[in-house]
C-alpha cells in the first residue's frame, strides 16, 4: 500500500487498540543565551506535537506526493479495507475517501468563477452594447442561495484553519494557509487527475504501483535554532534532575558555569553523566587522552592560564594536519578561532570528563617546568601487554585511581610484584601496612601537622613511612627530632595511602590553629565556634577570615601557625622566581606560599600561614613524584 502508516491504523483500531488523533501539548524551554554562552533570557512556550517537515516547494514534485496519498487512501485502502467497522468509523472513511470527487467539484468551482470574472469584464467592455453574455445567476435563483451557503461554509472552513495553523506554527502561517488555500486546491486537482491515471494504469493496463520517493526539504539549522534542544532539555528527557531544580538554576544566573557544571559541582550529576551529556548534546566525540597522547610541543604554545580559563587542553596533530584539542565543554566558535590562533593551525574538538582534564593539566605544564624527582610507577609495567597497559591507563585518567590499585582490581599484576616494584622506585624496605602500628611518642615529637604536610608517619620499631618521595633535607630534621634515624619503609600505594587516612582522619588543621588561638588568648571559644561554622559555607582559609574580620594581628597568627606546623626554619633562603608552571598561576598571590627550591624534581616550599584543604591538595597532585618540604617563612614575605 502507498499509504502504509494510513493503512496500519485502520488494522490498528479493527484489532482493539484504541486509535484516534492525540492532541499533545509540549512545555518548552526557550533559552537565549549571548554569544559567550550565558543566559540572556527564558521563557515556556506551550506547544503541540506536529510535523515541522516543509512541503515539497516544487509543484510537481508537491503533486507527486499528493496523489500517492490520494492513491493509497481513496482507492487502495477502499480495495483493502472496505466499508465495515462502527459508524464514526464509517463516517472517518467517507471524510477520507471522498477526496478525489471534492477537488473534482472544486476544479468545477474554480472554473465558475473564471466564468464569472469573465462575465464581470465583459460587462465593462464596449461590446456588451452588441453582444449577450448570459449571466450566470440571478438574485433570486437557487445558484445564488447556494453560492451564499457555499461561501459561508468555505469562511469557516478558512476559519477553522488558520486558527489551527496558528495554534501549531504561528499567526504569520496561519494567514499564509489562506493565501496558499488556492494553490492547493489546484494542486489537489491535479493530483487526483495523476492518481487516477495511475490507478487505471494499475487496474486495467497492468502496470505495477510503484512506491514513488518523495525528495523531502527539513528546515534549516537557522530555522531550527529556537527549537533545537538545549542541554536543559536534555536533563529533562532524561529525567535525571528533577525539573524544579534545572529552572531554580537557571532563575539563579548567579554562576558562570552552565546548568550540567553547577549539578556536577552539587554532585547531581558524575563526571561520566557530565561529559556524556555535553557530547551527546553537540554531537563531538568523547574520548579519554593520556598523558603519552598529548604532544609536548603543543603544552607551549598556550599558557597555563589561558588553558584554565578555557577548559582545555591541545592534544596532537591528526592525520589531516589539524590540531586535536580537548574541552570539558563544548566550545563556541570564537574559542575554537582563538585557539586555532595560539595554535597556528585549523583546531577539532574533543569532550574529556574533568579528572581527565585535571590529571593532564597539572602533571603536563609542572612537568614542562621541572622534572620528577622519582619516576612514574607505571613505566615499570612497560612489558605489559600494550593493550592491557593503555585499558588502565584509561581507566585511571578517567578516574583518578592509582595505576597499581587498576592493576590488581584487573588481574593484571599480584600484590607482591606491585608491592616489590613500588619499594624499588621509592628505594624503601617493604612491609604490610595492616601489620604495621604508629608510633604515637614519635608522632607527636615530629608534630602531627607536621607529618600531615609531609604525608608521613613515624611506625613502631624505628621505622618511618613516606606517601610520596621524601625530600632528602627534610630526613635530618626528622632524625634530630626523633634521636633517631629511621628505616623507611613503604607498601604498595593504596595501603599507605589508606594507613595515613586513618591517621590523619581525625587531623584538622584548622582546628589545630582555632585551638592554639584559644590557648594563646587571642580569640575566645565564642569567636572559634562561629569560625567553625562559617567554615562550613565558604572556602576560604581559616586565618584569612581571622584577618578579614580583625581578630588579632598577621604576626600573631603567624605565632600560633609555628607552634602547629612546627616547620624546620628557612634559614634565610629567599623566593626564587621559579619556573613557570611548578604550582598553577597566581597559587602563590593567593596563598601567600612562596617556592624556595624548584630543581632537580625537589621542590621547597616557604609557608607563613595554613593552607586550606583544597590548596594543600593541588600542591600534593601538582608536585606528584617530586620530593617536596615546607619551611616556615615570616609574614608577609
Amino acid at each position: 500500500n502507498l499509504t502504509e502508516d494510513y493503512y496500519i491504523g485502520i488494522q490498528l483500531k479493527r484489532a482493539g487498540f484504541r486509535a484516534g488523533f492525540i492532541n499533545y501539548p509540549v512545555d518548552r524551554v526557550v533559552v537565549k543565551r549571548d554569544v559567550e554562552g550565558h543566559v540572556t533570557a527564558r521563557k515556556v512556550v506551550t506547544e503541540i506535537v506536529a510535523v515541522r517537515e516543509h512541503f515539497p516547494s516544487d509543484f510537481w514534485s508537491a503533486v507527486r506526493q499528493k496523489s500517492r496519498w490520494i492513491l493509497g487512501i481513496s482507492m487502495q485502502c477502499w480495495e483493502l479495507a472496505g466499508w465495515g467497522g462502527t459508524l464514526p468509523e464509517r463516517y472517518t472513511l467517507v471524510r477520507d475517501r471522498r477526496a478525489p470527487f471534492v477537488h473534482f467539484i472544486n476544479a468545477i468551482g474554480y472554473i465558475v468563477i473564471l466564468a464569472w470574472v469573465g462575465e464581470q469584464i465583459f460587462r465593462r467592455m464596449p461590446w456588451v452594447q452588441t453582444d449577450y453574455w448570459r449571466p450566470l445567476y440571478t438574485a433570486d435563483s437557487i445558484l445564488w442561495s447556494l453560492i451564499l451557503v457555499d461561501t459561508a461554509l468555505l469562511l469557516y472552513r478558512l476559519a477553522i484553519k488558520t486558527y489551527f495553523v496558528k495554534e501549531i506554527y504561528s499567526w504569520k502561517q496561519g494567514f499564509f494557509s489562506i493565501l496558499r488555500y488556492p494553490l492547493a486546491n489546484i494542486l489537489n486537482f491535479c493530483a487526483t487527475i495523476r492518481a487516477l491515471w495511475m490507478y487505471i494504469r494499475s487496474r486495467f493496463f497492468g502496470k505495477q504501483l510503484v512506491w514513488l520517493k518523495t525528495t523531502h526539504v527539513f528546515p534549516t539549522t537557522a530555522d531550527l535554532t529556537e527549537f533545537a534542544s538545549s542541554i536543559e532539555d536534555l536533563l529533562l528527557q532524561d529525567s535525571r534532575i528533577p525539573r524544579e531544580k534545572v529552572e531554580e538554576l537557571l532563575r539563579s544566573g548567579s554562576s558562570d558555569l552552565a546548568v550540567p557544571g553547577n549539578l556536577l559541582a552539587l554532585r547531581l550529576l558524575d563526571e561520566e553523566q557530565f561529559t556524556a551529556l555535553w557530547a551527546r548534546f553537540s554531537g563531538l566525540p568523547e574520548r579519554t587522552v593520556l598523558e603519552e597522547d598529548v604532544d609536548r610541543d603543543l603544552i607551549s604554545l598556550i599558557p597555563e592560564d589561558e588553558a584554565h580559563r578555557l577548559r582545555l587542553i591541545p592534544v596532537a596533530a591528526d592525520d589531516e594536519g589539524n590540531i586535536e584539542v580537548a574541552f570539558l565543554e563544548p566550545p563556541s566558535q570564537t574559542v575554537i578561532e582563538a585557539v586555532g590562533v595560539h595554535l597556528q593551525k585549523p583546531v577539532t574538538a574533543c569532550l574529556i570528563t574533568p579528572t581527565n582534564m585535571r590529571i593532564l593539566r597539572e602533571r603536563l605544564y609542572s612537568e614542562r617546568a621541572m622534572p620528577r624527582f622519582r619516576p612514574a610507577y607505571n613505566r615499570a609495567f612497560e612489558g605489559l601487554d600494550p593493550a592491557r597497559h593503555r585499558e588502565v591507563r584509561t581507566i585511571q585518567f578517567r578516574t583518578g585511581n592509582r595505576f597499581s590499585d587498576l592493576l590488581l582490581d584487573k588481574g593484571y599484576a599480584d600484590a607482591d610484584a606491585c608491592r616489590a616494584m613500588w619499594c624499588k622506585i621509592m628505594e624503601a624496605e617493604p612491609c604490610h601496612m595492616t601489620d604495621e602500628r604508629l608510633d604515637p611518642e614519635a608522632f607527636e615529637a615530629l608534630g602531627p601537622l607536621f607529618c600531615f604536610l609531609h604525608r608521613c608517619a613515624p611506625l613502631a620499631g624505628e621505622k618511618i613511612v613516606f606517601q610520596e618521595a621524601a625530600h632528602p633535607d627534610i630526613l635530618p630534621v626528622i632524625e634530630e627530632r626523633l634521636g633517631w634515624r629511621p628505616r623507611h619503609v613503604t607498601d604498595r600505594a593504596l595501603p599507605v595511602r589508606n594507613f595515613l587516612r586513618n591517621v590523619f582522619g581525625s587531623l584538622r588543621p584548622e582546628d589545630l590553629l582555632l585551638n592554639r588561638l584559644v590557648e594563646r588568648a587571642t580569640i575566645s571559644e565564642a569567636q572559634a565556634a562561629n569560625l567553625r561554622t562559617l567554615k562550613t559555607l565558604v572556602r576560604d582559609p581559616v586565618h584569612k577570615l581571622i584577618t578579614d574580620f580583625r581578630m588579632t594581628d598577621r604576626e600573631e597568627l603567624h605565632a600560633a601557625f609555628a607552634d602547629i606546623a612546627r616547620l624546620p626554619d628557612s634559614n634565610g633562603m629567599t623566593a626564587q622566581t621559579a619556573p613557570a608552571g611548578v604550582l598553577r598561576p597566581g597559587f602563590e598571590e593567593d596563598t601567600g606560599a612562596r617556592i624556595l627550591e624548584a630543581e632537580e624534581g625537589r621542590v621547597t616550599i616557604g609557608l607563613g600561614a595554613l593552607l586550606a584543604q583544597h590548596e594543600f591538595s593541588h600542591v600534593c597532585t601538582r608536585l606528584m613524584r617530586c620530593a617536596t618540604r615546607f619551611v616556615l617563612i615570616p609574614p608577609n614575605k
